[in-house]
């Protein structure tokens, strides 16, 4: 047996001479491994493996703490609190360990499980009703561009998002409509750093860090955490450079993410600290910052704000509903001087390319949790004819 399927008469399956056929015969010489090589090593309080998304390079592999796991869970009760008849939807696939994390929590605090395909989303708010819901910004974002708020009904009580940066525009419309959608930041390998709650929030911030967990801001931005209970503690593949392949408790985590703290000790998260752009002078900017201007506006489904490999300027990608518009080029000429008007002239926007498609995971622009890939946008976008502003 193998990890993945190999189909029988093809060079893959008979180059693996461990691969065995379980009903048939065997071709001469080939043997099954007696026994498989330990990889890593499970401890007692090891829960299960855990892989990221592998947003800025190859997938991570984690090795999750059954006790961190019950941390997450307690602090999510703790900053939402429970009610009885609450019921939690579940769209997003199962493999990611995040997903896995509600059906614990459903069964943690005696909730409804709705699990239903993506596909089938937006009429499962409308039929079922939940009364929690958590997804990613563009989830909310599709919700308010359809004009489709009104599904959700008079039981919705909490609606969060994270996993990748919200616009602002999207958090001032679900407040505009009195809905509670609450920007919340987490990693896989510590859970919860930061997360905005029914008794404290601020729009723009990803909240305060839960009882117990400390946040540091280190001279470079980077956002540094530590906490009682990790959720993983370990890499068995990947994981950053300079970081540790496992890690205690009482150590500080280096997220790898840059931001600050505001004088009442919300958290903001700027950007990727490997997302930097520095220019010849030395000067630093982190794209996220521009990003989030450029799409607090409708027709700006995404941007990503990229150093100009054969410029000594700023280039932005932009993935636009309106790609093919005659006016797109107009309206999104204005928007960038706008931008640029509050940049300092050493980082200003010089040209501008629209993605002849939409930013999607089937094409790579997108991870499988939905953050923009940028590496590979830049890699596809490199050569694009851009247009000057």
């Amino acid at each position: 047996m193998a990890g993945r399927y190999c189909v029988p008469g093809t060079s893959d399956f008979d180059s693996r001479a461990d691969v065995m056929l379980i009903d048939a015969d065997n071709p001469p010489g080939r043997r099954a491994r007696p026994t498989m090589p330990v990889r890593y090593p499970a401890l007692d309080g090891d829960h299960a493996y855990a892989v990221g998304s592998g947003t800025t390079a190859g997938r991570k592999g984690m090795v999750v703490w059954r006790r961190g796991v019950e941390a997450i869970i307690e602090e999510f009760g703790e900053a939402f609190g429970t009610q009885e008849g609450d019921s939690i939807l579940i769209f997003m696939p199962l493999w990611a360990h995040q997903q896995r994390l509600f059906f614990y929590g459903a069964i943690a605090f005696d909730m409804d499980l709705q699990l239903v395909d993506a596909a089938m989303v937006f009429h499962a708010v409308r039929d079922l009703q939940p009364t929690i819901i958590i997804g990613p910004p563009v989830f909310y974002e599709t919700f308010q561009r359809q004009n489709l708020c009104r599904w959700f009904g008079p039981k919705t009580r909490v609606l969060v998002t994270g996993m990748a940066k919200s616009r602002r525009s999207t958090l001032d419309y679900y407040r505009s409509l009195g809905l509670p959608l609450y920007e919340v930041y987490a990693m896989t390998e510590t859970g919860i750093v930061g997360a905005n709650t029914p008794e404290s929030q601020r729009l723009g911030s990803v909240g305060k860090p839960p009882a117990g967990t400390e946040i540091r801001i280190a001279g470079d931005g980077e956002i540094l955490v530590k906490k009682p209970h990790f959720q993983t503690r370990a890499y068995f593949r990947g994981g950053p450079p300079g970081v540790p392949h496992e890690w205690a408790g009482e150590d500080w985590f280096y997220t790898g993410d840059v931001g600050h703290l505001d004088e009442d000790g919300f958290l903001y998260v700027d950007g990727r600290k490997d997302d930097t752009i520095v220019n010849a002078q030395g000067q630093k900017l982190q794209p996220g910052v521009i990003e989030a201007d450029l799409e607090n506006t409708p027709f700006v489904r995404k941007a990503v704000v990229l150093q100009d490999a054969d410029h000594p300027y700023l280039m932005a990608v932009i993935d636009s509903e309106e790609r093919g518009e005659p006016e797109l080029d107009a309206k999104l000429q204005a928007l960038i001087d706008s931008v640029n008007e509050k940049l300092p002239s050493w980082f200003r926007i010089e040209r501008f390319v629209v993605s002849p498609e939409a930013f999607t995971p089937q094409n790579g622009f997108l991870t499988a949790n939905l953050k923009v890939a940028r590496p590979k946008i830049a890699q596809a976008f490199a050569g694009a004819q851009a247009k000057e502003t």
